[in-house]
């Protein structure tokens, strides 16, 4: 059976569809450079770049994947190469047809009782988008790969969870567990989400987050904090701070049967 995109009325700008088990992902990317744009097009992705750079100096241009077309039932992404700036710029009436493909991590782990937890992370506010607030983590783009790789897998992506878990977190993450759980489009972010989930392999403490302050190679800015949720709370959490949650952690949550649960 072919999976159906989820959609929830309280989640507005999302649909998520459900990753069959089995199903081999393949990402085409086409590396042939998009065409430009019209002169007043351009002389207004410039100006609202200038705006955002001014206002955020971290931000800054540079390679990213496009999604084209996603067909779920045959498990393929057709993905162009574009910029960071163009997706940056895009939103109050822009539309440049930039989504980014990205990948965010749902880590599943289990206190000294055994009740199941979620990692969530609290975005910087030097973020592009969502500063401030609770996402599933890591979690960031697919970095195009060199001009002759062609297509990409499963384990591209997973890859990309280890990386930003060391990059973001200061964190060497076992992966080896780790399986595609659904993507998702984000409407408001421009992006797909590959969203993967893996077990933590210990008994955790969850009055203790899992930023690793000490690491030279963390960048702090990404996240603020770390929590361990646990599923008997995640639904009031969700109730209460509904606004403060990115869409596609709520998307997953409550396709995963964590919220959304009858009063």
């Amino acid at each position: 059976m072919s999976p159906k995109s989820m959609h929830w009325p309280d989640i507005p700008g999302m649909a998520l569809w459900p990753w069959r088990r089995g199903v081999p992902l393949r990402i085409d990317i086409d590396h042939a450079s998009p065409t430009g744009l019209p002169e007043e097009a351009e002389a207004e992705v410039q100006r609202r770049w200038a705006a955002l750079r001014h206002e955020n100096p971290r931000l800054h241009d540079g390679r990213i994947l496009s999604v084209a077309a996603l067909d779920a039932d045959r498990g393929h992404v057709n993905a162009t190469v574009g910029s960071f700036k163009h997706l940056a710029v895009q939103g109050d009436g822009l539309d440049l047809g930039v989504r980014l493909l990205g990948v965010k991590a749902v880590i599943l782990a289990r206190d000294a009782a055994g009740h199941e937890h979620v990692l969530l992370a609290r975005r910087g506010t030097a973020t592009r988008i969502y500063g401030g607030m609770w996402e599933v983590a890591p979690a960031g783009g697919i970095d195009p790969p060199p001009v002759g790789v062609a297509s990409l897998s499963t384990a591209d992506v997973i890859a990309t969870v280890r990386h930003e878990a060391r990059d973001e977190l200061g964190l060497a993450l076992d992966v080896a567990d780790a399986r595609l759980l659904a993507i998702a489009r984000d409407d408001t972010a421009h992006c797909y989400d590959f969203f993967c989930a893996l077990t933590w392999p210990e008994i955790i403490d969850p009055r203790r987050g899992l930023i690793c302050a000490a690491s030279a190679e963390a960048n702090d800015w990404e996240y603020l904090d770390t929590v361990w949720l646990p599923r008997r709370e995640a639904d009031q959490f969700d109730r209460n701070y509904a606004a403060a949650i990115v869409g596609p952690a709520r998307a997953v949550l409550r396709w995963m049967g964590w919220t959304g649960l009858p009063e």
